[in-house]
């Protein structure tokens, strides 16, 4: 996991989590996952988080045939009213399936252009997912400053 803090010109604030599930660690049952502090980053109110989940849910891809490793992601996904943005392009080619395991979430309010580019060689059996901010509410402690956008210049 990577989080990353991303300060506007407002002072408000975005975290963006990039994730790779790779699956169970030894044999605890868990998945690295969730070892993760997710109370801490899904408090602040404008969070993305993207990556590969190596998870199979109906909840993200309605032609799945066998769930697997999704509970902690469907959980995650309820219990902080995250916005599943991805659609039901398969982001995984080859197999015998349909398989969408790379996966963009997001807090409400966070608006958010996502694709896939399949034209894009990746050296990889996954597609290149990208997205981009749009827009996004306040923070409720930013409520009264005027969003001006984001410092990119240093």
């Amino acid at each position: 996991m990577q989080a990353l803090e991303v300060k506007r010109l407002s002072g408000a604030t975005i975290i963006i989590v990039n994730v790779y599930d790779r699956g169970q660690q030894g044999g605890s049952g868990e998945r690295l996952a969730q070892w993760v502090n997710w109370e801490a980053i899904t408090r602040h109110s404008q969070v993305i988080i993207a990556g590969d989940m190596n998870a199979h849910s109906q909840m993200w891809n309605g032609r799945v045939t066998s769930r697997r490793n999704a509970p902690f992601w469907e959980n995650l996904i309820s219990d902080h009213s995250l916005v599943v943005w991805n659609s039901e392009e398969v982001i995984r080619v080859g197999g015998n399936n349909h398989s969408i395991i790379d996966l963009t979430f997001s807090s409400p309010g966070v608006e958010l252009n996502w694709s896939i580019d399949s034209k894009e060689a990746t050296g990889s059996d996954h597609e290149v997912t990208m997205w981009e901010i749009l827009g996004a509410t306040p923070n409720s402690r930013d409520s009264s400053k005027e969003v001006m956008g984001w410092d990119i210049s240093g």
